[in-house]
């Protein structure tokens, strides 16, 4: 084996460097984590029960443009007969919504479906 061989397997297969010296690891930037700026707060869901107090918040209607008593109206309509309610219900409420006529709230006035979608956002935590 030449000696040049030699050098560059200790000195980790780079022609030119000291034998015995690690070259110099450069580790990426650490990654920003994303808060949770939803209702949930990086929990799962909640209760029905502290959903609906959480909504009484004026914090919530404060991005919207709706008041209290609006804001819960469309709560209970949103979320009529569930128990406990997820993130993924706001999301499949919110592709609901844009649906139209053909979704889960057909029923809904264009009012309605305009200030659901408000609110959907806001509790998402999501800008306008």
């Amino acid at each position: 084996m030449a000696i040049e061989n030699i050098k560059q397997e200790l000195s980790g297969g780079k022609p030119g460097s000291k034998p015995g010296v690690q070259p110099e690891k450069i580790s990426p930037p650490p990654k920003e984590e994303k808060k949770d700026t939803s209702i949930f707060r990086g929990g799962p869901g909640m209760e029905r029960g502290t959903f609906d107090h959480k909504l009484s918040d004026p914090e919530m209607y404060r991005g919207t443009e709706l008041g209290s008593s609006r804001i819960s109206e469309l709560g209970k309509k949103l979320f009529e007969g569930k128990d406990y309610i997820k993130k993924s219900d706001l999301e499949c409420a919110d592709s609901e919504l844009d649906l139209g006529k053909w979704g889960e709230y057909k029923d809904f006035s264009e009012k309605d479906k305009l200030d659901s979608k408000k609110l959907i956002r806001k509790l998402l935590g999501e800008k306008k």
